[in-house]
C-alpha cells in the first residue's frame, strides 16, 4: 500500500483563513507544491498552476475512480460530459430566453402590504 506523505499545510487552520494572503505568500516560499489531507495538493505558484492547466498529459483533474461531475473530470471526460448533458438541459435555442424566463418564473419577495397584513 502507498503512504500519504505527511501534510504541508492545513487549509483549514485559523491562521490561513484569518490571513489567507500572508498564508499563501508563506507557501509560496516554502512549500510550492503542497500537499493536505483536505485538498490532496495545492499549487501555489502562478508559473505551476499554468502549467499544470496546459499538460494535460502530466496533470490530472481526475480525484478517484468514482468521478466528480464535472470538477474531478479530466479534459476528454468533462468534454463528453458537457456534450451529452449542455443540450439535455438547455438547448441552443433555449439560451437566448433562458434570462425571460427567469424572469417569469423567479417568486417575487412578499410584499405583506399586498396581503393586508402591513403593520404601517
Amino acid at each position: 500500500m502507498i503512504e500519504k506523505p505527511a501534510p504541508d499545510w492545513d487549509p483549514r487552520f485559523d491562521s490561513v483563513l484569518e490571513n489567507q494572503i500572508s498564508a499563501y505568500d508563506d507557501m509560496r516560499r516554502r512549500c510550492p507544491l503542497a500537499y493536505s489531507t483536505y485538498l490532496n495538493c495545492s499549487l501555489f505558484k502562478h508559473q505551476d498552476v499554468m502549467r499544470a492547466l496546459r499538460d494535460h498529459e502530466t496533470f490530472s483533474n481526475s480525484m478517484s475512480s468514482h468521478p466528480s461531475v464535472p470538477s474531478g473530470m479530466d479534459r476528454s471526460q468533462h468534454t463528453l460530459y458537457r456534450r451529452i448533458s449542455a443540450n439535455a438541459v438547455y438547448p441552443v435555442s433555449g439560451f437566448a430566453t433562458l434570462p425571460l424566463w427567469i424572469q417569469r418564473h423567479s417568486v417575487p419577495p412578499h410584499d405583506t402590504r399586498q396581503m393586508g397584513q402591513s403593520s404601517w
